[in-house]
């Protein structure tokens, strides 16, 4: 396993960490329209982010590419997008002082419409970041993040096998797995072989590893599981300065519904998350309003079939 990337991560806790312990305020939530149909999209690969969802979304009537992170409590743009469709600016004086792991204060701007497959939501608020550094390292553009103030409406799947996006999923055949929904997060407990009380994480399609926060990590290190250090790795902290950080991580043996991963890596890190080094062979789907997950394997041949043809006669309608 390629070591995960650590700026991409950095990145990405901002979202979490802004909103720990509040629920966005109302300008966060969106007016969705809902089409009869699901959308199906076909995810963009980046070989230097390989576990991460990333998904053509139109915005404002412009073509952008956005990561699916249900670690984000609320969705983002870039500032450089923001500034290139003259988003209006609203701060509120409550926030205007706050700051996130990227220094520099949270400026919200207010969307017009975010369009996901056939989907489409209006008149939201997100927040503008600066993504440049993202950028540098993925050799690409990336416009922003769809975090749980839109993921929230649906259950969404995810399936890295076939590259596919599904907004909403019909689910899986597998048994559902209990999941906690508050905070406007998705929790989990991740059931670990030797442990009596299992640890509560957070699913965050944003994080490429899991790690839990050091009480938990500890717990775990003295139930019997030998901690490994590993490489130094380059990581940005709070004012963009790279620090050399030892890797300590455990391996367990860990089960999710069907899903159990042997010899399974988990870091000592901030916070208890699930990441998508979890699920990188399976699909995942995740009901927010139903507070179920399924994890299922990968999809076969009939299901391509049945997904080749039903984009073909969405495409052919509209056409029409």
């Amino acid at each position: 396993m390629k070591f995960p990337n650590r700026l991409l991560m950095s990145f990405l806790s901002c979202l979490w960490g802004m909103n720990i312990g509040c629920t966005p305020h109302q300008g966060f939530h969106a007016i969705h329209k809902a089409p009869q149909t699901p959308s199906v999209v076909r995810m963009v690969q980046i070989p230097q982010s390989p576990l991460h969802t990333f998904i053509p979304v139109t915005i404002n009537d412009r073509e952008a590419l956005f990561l699916v992170d249900s670690g984000a409590t609320v969705s983002a743009v870039s500032r450089k997008l923001a500034e290139e469709l003259k988003l209006p600016t609203d701060i509120t004086p409550d926030r205007q002082s706050t700051r996130t792991n990227i220094a520099g204060p949270i400026r919200l701007v207010k969307v017009r419409q975010l369009t996901i497959g056939h989907h489409e939501f209006h008149d939201f608020q997100a927040v503008a970041l600066p993504m440049q550094h993202l950028e540098n390292f993925l050799g690409r553009a990336v416009d922003g993040v769809i975090g749980m103030n839109i993921l929230n409406y649906h259950r969404f799947g995810i399936d890295p096998s076939m590259v596919l996006f599904s907004f909403p999923h019909p689910g899986l055949n597998s048994e559902p797995i209990e999941i906690e929904s508050h905070s406007n997060a998705l929790w989990v407990k991740l059931p670990v072989q030797g442990v009596k009380l299992p640890p509560t994480l957070k699913i965050d399609t944003g994080a490429d590893v899991t790690t839990l926060c050091p009480d938990d990590f500890w717990r775990l290190s003295n139930a019997g599981f030998p901690v490994h250090r590993g490489k130094v790795e380059q990581q940005l902290d709070v004012n963009r300065v790279r620090r050399g950080v030892m890797t300590q991580e455990i391996r367990v043996i860990a089960k999710l519904g069907e899903n159990e991963q042997t010899d399974f890596p988990i870091r000592l890190g901030q916070h208890n998350l699930l990441g998508m080094d979890f699920f990188r062979s399976r699909i995942l789907v995740l009901d927010p309003k139903g507070e179920h997950c399924w994890v299922g394997p990968r999809m076969t041949n009939t299901d391509t079939t049945a997904h080749d043809a039903e984009s073909t006669e969405r495409a052919q309608l509209k056409e029409r």
